[in-house]
């Protein structure tokens, strides 16, 4: 940051857009696990990774030849328990999977240990049957913010549904089964030593 006279943000996106001359040394490292799974975290500010163009190229540049790879899109439990705020990460998750096009996308309905069963049932609902989503927006919201949501509602219903939403829970060891399974079909690992 005092090398370039930057703040936080613009710190983080020369550093992101400076890895990009790095590549090469980053997949050497990741080759030398030699694991069978490897799980990257990207900057939490979506905007810096997804939004950029280092950020699909970053993603589509690890691994070596037949390496699979996936996106995970993070739904937070806290603010998708209301329509509006479902439907906000909904256009997110939907923007991120379209800059990431060539990659598959997952996703996570993360820290469900923060909820309980009802309202992960609710959630899980919502992105499964729009019209359900729909019900719910028309009872729960009012004037413009219901308006809107509405009609990007409709519009997720004219899509078709999005990548299916996976409850998780890293703290208490939830839906990480079905987030390993989720990946094997992706990958359409018929030859994994994992089954």
């Amino acid at each position: 940051m005092e090398k370039y006279g930057l703040g936080p943000n613009g710190a983080m996106i020369l550093a992101s857009d400076i890895m990009v001359n790095y590549l090469d040394d980053l997949k050497d490292e990741i080759d030398e696990f030699n694991a069978d799974w490897i799980l990257v975290d990207t900057a939490g500010q979506l905007e810096l990774f997804a939004f950029r163009e280092t950020g699909p190229l970053i993603a589509s540049a690890l691994g070596f030849g037949s390496i699979q790879r996936a996106v995970s899109f993070l739904f937070d439990s806290n603010l998708v328990l209301r329509p509006n705020g479902f439907i906000s990460t909904l256009l997110l998750a939907a923007s991120v999977q379209f800059r990431f096009r060539e990659i598959p996308q997952i996703n996570i309905l993360s820290k469900v240990d923060l909820l309980d069963e009802d309202q992960i049932e609710m959630i899980v609902n919502w992105s499964q049957d729009f019209k359900a989503l729909e019900e719910s927006t028309s009872e729960r919201e009012s004037g413009l913010i219901r308006e809107l949501s509405m009609n990007l509602s409709e519009v997720f219903t004219q899509m078709g549904s999005t990548a299916e939403l996976m409850p998780c829970s890293i703290k208490e060891e939830n839906g990480l089964d079905l987030l390993f399974g989720y990946l094997q079909r992706i990958f359409d690992s018929d030859k994994s030593k994992f089954y």
